[in-house]
C-alpha cells in the first residue's frame, strides 16, 4: 500500500492489486474480506495498524504508515521482519534470525548484504548482491559469486524507451532479446506489448524464439493472441498456440507446424474467477479442415500443406438425420455430415467450400470410397480425381489401390441453395474396416469443479469415458468455510462481498432475489455498550479482544450488552462465541429474552489465555433477545477470560469478521411458477438441501415455497413445496406444468404446518424417476413425501436445481448438494469427521476430509479425515478401512459307515483368521444317547455352537462346532 491516508489498492505477493473499499478507512476499526481471485482478509486496528490474513492462516502486518513490518506463518513461530530508514527497507531478519541490510544510491537499491550480527547490531558482511543502474533503469545484478546478469533497454524510440527491456544477458553469455509494438489504449496512451522473444547462445546461435500477435477488443482488452514457436534449428514454426479471452473464460488451442490442431483447453470462469468447468479439446483420428477462400495449387495433392487460413470442420448432422435422411446403398452409418457452418443442416450461405484431411496406410491396400454432398462435389486423393457428384441423395462410390504412406484426401464442394454438407467414408476392402470417415474434427470432454467460500476445491467430476457417461467424482471438505464439514458437490452460504453476494452463480427466472445480511448481532471489538451485572473486576479491550478479569472479592464477573431492535431467535437461531480462559474455569454465555426467560450455556474448560475455542449453541425458538451476557463463572481472584467475538446468526461464524448472508426471494409480478433462482452442476441424480425462512405471504392464493430439481427450460421443474391449496397447507412433491398436483391420499402429498418466522430444512433426493422429500422445523414432526415421475416429463432431462418463492417472501441459506448416498449411488460416505478437529478460525485451507467411491456407483468408499493443532499443524489422520466381505475359504466333507464311531477329513485354507465351522451328523441311528466331539491335527480350540438337534423320530442327530484359525491350514485332519 502507499502511505496516503486511505490507499485505494493493496498490492499482493503475486503482483495483483485489489481495490480497498472506502468504508475500510472509516470508524475506529474495520475489516474487508476478499474472495474474488485471491482469498484474504484485511483488518484495520484502532491504532491504524493493518493485518492481512491469508486463507492458509499466514499474516502480513503493516504499521500506521502502511509499511510492511512482518510476515508471520500459521504457527506464529516463524517471522520475517522489516526495518526502515527514510521509508526504505534498511534491514530484514529472516525466519532463521539471519540479518540482511539494504543499501541505496539516490533512492535506488544498490546492494543487499547478509551480515553477521543483527539489524540492531550489524557485523561483518557474509555475502552480497550488487545492483547497477542507469537512472531508474536496472542495468546489472552481480551475485555473491561475482557472476553478472546485465539488462539493456531502448527497445523502441520515444520517452518510454528507457523503460522497455531490449536484452537480458546471462553470466554464460547467452541472451534473450525483446521486441515491442505499440497498441493504442483509447486516445491518449499506448500499451507496449512484446511481439518477439529471441533466445540465443553466446555464439549468437538461436536456441528458441517466440513471436506474439494480439487482437484488441472492446475496452482495449486483448481478445485474441497467437504465439508462434521456433526451435533452434527449424526455419519454419514448430507450433502455434492461440488464445481467446473474454470475461466468460479463456480458450487455448495448440496446432503443429502445418496449423493442424493438436490439443486445446477451454476454461469457463465462475463468479469469483475460479474455474467450474474445463473443456478439454482433443483431435480426432483424422482432422478435416475447411476454407472458403480459393486455395492455391497443391491444396488437393500435398500432404504437407499450410493450414494457416483453414479451420477445423464442425459436424452438422449424423447420417440419417434431417434434412437428408437415409441414402440408398450407403454403408457407413457412423459417418457424419460436415460443413464450415455448424448450422448448415438448416440453411447456410451459397458458395464453394474446400475440405482436406490426411491419412496413413501402414501397408499397401485397396480402398473403397463412398461420398456425396449437398449440392455438388469433387473428391481427390493426392491430386488424383476419384469421385464427383451433384445429387446429395445418391451414393457415389469408387475404388483405388495405394501403397504404404501418407496421403491427402481433398474435396471441393459447392452449395447452390438451402442446406449444405459433405459426407464420406474410406474402407479397407480386404478387411472391411473403415479407415476414416467424415466426423467431428475436434472432440471434447468436460471436467467439472466446485469450490467453497474460500476458493478451496470441494468437488471434481473428471471424465473417464464421456461416451459411456463414465466420470469419477472426488470430494473434499474444509474447516472454517462457513458450513459444518460435509462432502458436497455444491454449497452456498451467500457470504461473498461482505455478505452481499452469493458464493456461486445463480440464474434468476423471475421475482426479486438479493443477498441480505444474516447476522443479527455481532461484537468483535468490545469497545462500548458492556455493563457489569456482577463482580468487582474489569472488562477491557484493545479494540479487538475483550479481556474479563475477576476482582479480588471472590465473585466471578458477568457483563451484559443490550441487543437493539426485535431480534427474533426464529430467524437468528444460534449464538457463537470464540473465547479463551485460564485453566480451572468454565466461562459461560447467557441470553436474556424480553419475557424474562433466558438461555445459559456453559463453555468448555479453559486451557490458558490465547488458546481459543469456538462454541455454538441453538437458542430457544420464537424469542426476542433483550441482551447477551458473558461470564467467567469463577470466584477465583484474578482469573481471566478472553472474548474474541460473540455473534447471533443462523450460521456458525468461523471468525470475528465473517459476513454471513441469506438469499431473499420475493414474487414481484407474473405467475408464481416463474419466481425462482437456480444453479446447475449438470447432474440429475442428487440430494438438494436448503434452509428456508418464510417471512410473509405475497399472493392472495395458491402460494407455494420450497426447492426444486430437474429444471430444464421455461418453468418446468420437479418441486418440493409447502403449498397453500385454499383448504389447507400441504407439503407436496409435483411436476410443475406437467401433470397435476397430487390428490388426497397420494404419497406425494401430506398435511404439513406452515409457520412464519421459523427456519425450515427442506431436502429433496432424486434417483432416476423416484423423488423423495421432507421438510422439518423446530418443534414440529418431519413431513415426508415421495413420488415417481414420468420419463415423458419436459423436466426429465433437466439438471438445474434451485430455490422457489412462488407467492411468499422467503429467505434461503446454507444450500448444499450431494451426489453420493445409498439412495442415489448404492454406497455412501460415513461422514466420520473428527469432532473438535478444526484449527484456528483464521485458517481456511485445512482439509477436514476427502472421499471418493473406488470404482463408480455402489463400490466401496475411500475416506480420510483430519484434525489439527490450533496453529494449523496436522494432529491426526483417520482412514476408512472396509475389510473384504465374507467368503468361503475352503470346504471338505466325509461320510463314514455305520460300523464306525468317528469320521475324518482333510481340510486346507488360504487365509488367516478364518472361522472354521463343522457340522457333525449321525443318520439312522438306533441309539438315542449318541454324543459328538471334534478335534484336529492343527490343535484348534473347538466349541459347540448348538445343542444336538434331533430329527426323523429321534434317529437323526446333528450338531454344529466352530474354531478360529489364526493361520492358513494345510491338510489339517479334522475328526468327529
Amino acid at each position: 500500500m502507499n502511505n496516503t491516508n486511505a490507499p485505494l489498492y493493496i498490492h499482493l505477493w503475486n503482483g495483483e492489486a485489489y481495490r480497498i473499499p472506502s468504508s475500510f478507512w472509516k470508524g475506529p476499526i474495520a475489516n474487508f474480506e476478499n474472495h474474488q481471485g485471491d482469498n484474504f482478509r484485511l483488518v484495520r486496528n484502532t491504532d491504524n495498524t493493518i493485518v492481512l490474513y491469508t486463507a492458509s492462516g499466514g499474516s502480513y502486518s503493516f504499521d500506521s504508515s502502511h509499511r510492511l513490518t512482518s510476515i508471520i506463518d500459521t504457527t506464529a513461530n516463524n517471522t520475517i521482519s522489516f526495518s526502515y530508514s527514510n521509508n526504505l527497507i534498511s534491514c530484514l531478519t529472516d525466519t532463521a534470525s539471519r540479518a540482511y541490510t539494504f543499501s541505496y544510491s539516490s533512492g535506488l537499491l544498490s546492494s543487499v548484504q547478509q551480515i553477521n550480527g543483527t539489524c540492531g547490531s550489524p557485523g561483518s558482511t557474509v555475502r552480497r548482491v550488487l545492483y547497477g543502474n542507469n537512472g531508474q533503469s536496472l542495468t546489472s545484478v552481480t551475485d555473491p559469486g561475482n557472476r553478472v546478469t546485465s539488462y539493456a533497454y531502448q527497445a523502441t524510440s520515444g520517452t518510454v524507451a528507457p523503460w522497455l527491456l531490449s536484452r537480458i544477458t546471462f553470466p554464460t553469455g547467452s541472451y534473450s532479446n525483446y521486441t515491442y509494438t505499440a497498441y493504442a489504449m483509447g486516445t491518449t496512451a499506448n500499451s507496449y506489448r512484446v511481439t518477439k522473444q529471441y533466445v540465443a547462445s553466446s555464439t549468437n546461435v538461436r536456441t528458441r524464439e517466440s513471436d506474439f500477435q494480439y487482437s484488441n477488443g472492446a475496452g482495449d482488452r486483448v481478445n485474441n493472441s497467437t504465439v508462434t514457436s521456433y526451435n533452434g534449428t527449424a526455419t519454419q514454426p514448430i507450433s502455434f498456440t492461440t488464445y481467446s479471452f473474454s470475461f466468460a473464460g479463456v480458450t487455448m488451442n495448440v496446432s503443429d507446424s502445418n496449423h493442424q490442431f493438436a490439443r486445446g483447453i477451454q476454461d469457463r470462469f465462475g463468479l469469483n474467477g475460479e474455474i467450474p468447468r474445463e473443456i478439454v479439446l482433443v483431435s480426432a483420428a483424422n482432422l478435416w479442415y475447411w476454407t472458403n477462400a480459393q486455395p492455391g495449387t497443391g491444396w488437393n495433392s500435398l500432404t504437407k500443406w499450410s493450414l494457416a487460413s483453414w479451420k477445423p470442420s464442425p459436424t452438422v448432422a449424423n447420417y440419417g438425420s434431417a434434412p437428408w435422411g437415409n441414402i440408398n446403398g450407403w454403408q457407413d452409418t457412423k459417418a457424419k455430415w460436415i460443413w464450415w457452418d455448424p448450422n448448415a443442416a438448416t440453411s447456410t450461405s451459397v458458395g464453394s467450400t474446400w475440405f482436406r484431411t490426411t491419412f496413413t496406410l501402414p501397408v499397401s491396400a485397396s480402398i473403397g470410397i463412398e461420398a456425396t454432398a449437398d449440392d455438388s462435389f469433387t473428391l481427390y486423393i493426392d491430386g488424383k480425381h476419384i469421385l464427383a457428384g451433384n445429387n446429395w441423395s445418391t451414393r457415389y462410390y469408387n475404388t483405388t489401390s495405394l501403397g504404404a504412406g501418407v496421403y491427402a484426401l481433398a474435396v471441393a464442394a459447392n452449395n447452390a441453395q438451402g442446406a449444405a454438407g459433405v459426407i464420406a467414408s474410406v474402407r479397407d476392402l480386404a478387411t472391411g474396416n473403415v479407415i476414416f470417415r467424415t466426423d467431428a474434427s475436434v472432440g471434447s470432454y468436460t471436467n467439472f469443479y466446485r469450490y467453497d467460500l474460500w476458493g478451496n476445491l470441494i468437488y471434481s467430476r473428471s471424465a473417464i469415458s464421456p461416451a459411456a457417461n463414465w466420470y469419477h467424482e472426488n470430494f473434499n471438505s474444509y474447516y472454517n468455510d462457513g458450513l459444518q464439514p460435509g462432502f458436497n458437490a455444491f454449497q452456498d452460504t451467500f457470504s461473498q462481498i461482505q455478505g452481499t453476494s452469493p458464493d456461486n452463480p445463480w440464474s434468476v427466472q423471475g421475482g426479486l432475489w438479493q443477498v441480505q445480511s444474516g447476522v443479527g448481532f455481532m461484537d468483535n471489538n468490545f469497545t462500548s455498550g458492556w455493563t457489569r451485572i456482577q463482580g468487582t473486576g474489569s472488562f477491557t479491550t484493545n479494540g479487538d479482544v475483550g479481556v474479563m478479569v475477576n476482582g479480588v472479592t471472590g465473585v466471578g464477573e458477568q457483563w451484559g450488552k443490550g441487543v437493539p431492535g426485535s431480534l427474533n431467535t426464529s430467524m437468528f437461531t444460534r449464538i457463537t462465541v470464540r473465547f479463551a480462559s485460564d485453566s480451572g474455569i468454565n466461562p459461560s454465555v447467557n441470553v436474556l429474552y424480553t419475557d424474562s426467560t433466558f438461555d445459559a450455556f456453559t463453555l468448555a474448560g479453559g486451557t490458558g489465555q490465547g488458546k481459543y475455542q469456538v462454541q455454538s449453541f441453538t437458542l430457544i425458538a420464537n424469542k426476542i433477545i433483550s441482551s447477551v451476557r458473558l461470564a467467567t463463572n469463577s470466584n477465583i481472584n484474578s482469573k481471566t477470560a478472553q472474548w474474541d467475538y460473540v455473534t447471533v446468526a443462523n450460521e456458525i461464524a468461523g471468525s470475528q469478521w465473517d459476513n454471513l448472508g441469506q438469499y431473499s426471494g420475493t414474487e414481484t409480478t407474473g405467475q408464481q411458477e416463474a419466481n425462482f433462482a437456480w444453479a446447475n452442476i449438470t447432474r440429475s441424480d442428487l440430494s438438494l438441501q436448503a434452509n428456508v425462512f418464510i417471512t410473509k405471504q405475497v399472493n392472495a392464493s395458491d402460494q407455494r415455497v420450497g426447492i426444486f430439481v430437474h429444471h430444464s427450460t421455461a418453468n418446468y421443474k420437479w418441486m418440493l413445496v409447502l403449498h397453500n391449496t385454499g383448504s389447507g397447507i400441504y407439503l407436496e412433491i409435483t411436476d410443475e406444468f406437467y401433470g397435476t398436483w397430487p390428490p388426497n391420499g397420494d404419497p406425494g402429498m401430506v398435511s404439513c404446518p406452515l409457520n412464519y418466522g421459523k427456519w425450515y430444512t427442506f431436502n429433496m433426493t432424486v434417483h432416476g424417476l423416484l423423488v423423495t422429500g421432507w421438510a422439518a422445523a423446530p418443534g414440529m414432526t418431519t413431513c415426508n413425501v415421495w413420488r415417481y415421475f414420468s420419463s415423458q416429463s419436459p423436466a426429465y432431462g433437466g439438471t438445474g436445481f434451485g430455490l422457489y418463492a412462488g407467492g411468499y417472501n422467503a429467505r434461503f441459506d446454507n444450500v448444499t448438494v450431494t451426489t453420493v448416498s445409498p439412495s442415489i449411488t448404492g454406497a455412501g460416505f460415513s461422514n466420520s469427521f473428527i469432532s473438535g478437529g478444526a484449527p484456528s478460525p483464521t485458517l481456511h485451507t485445512s482439509l477436514a476430509g476427502s472421499a471418493q467411491l473406488q470404482n463408480g456407483t455402489g463400490t466401496t468408499p475411500i475416506e480420510s479425515y483430519y484434525s489439527y493443532y490450533n496453529w494449523g499443524g496436522l494432529f491426526k489422520q483417520q482412514n476408512r478401512y472396509d475389510p473384504p466381505g465374507l467368503a468361503i475359504d475352503g470346504s471338505a466333507g466325509a461320510w463314514c459307515g455305520h460300523d464306525t464311531n468317528s469320521c475324518s477329513t482333510s481340510f486346507s485354507t488360504s487365509r488367516a483368521n478364518d472361522i472354521v465351522i463343522v457340522y457333525t451328523l449321525e443318520a439312522l441311528d438306533l441309539k438315542t444317547n449318541c454324543t459328538f466331539s471334534v478335534s484336529d491335527t492343527a490343535g484348534l480350540l473347538w466349541t459347540a455352537r448348538s445343542a444336538v438337534v434331533w430329527g426323523n423320530g429321534g434317529r437323526d442327530q446333528i450338531q454344529e462346532f466352530y474354531a478360529k484359525s489364526t493361520s492358513p491350514l494345510s491338510s489339517d485332519t479334522i475328526t468327529e
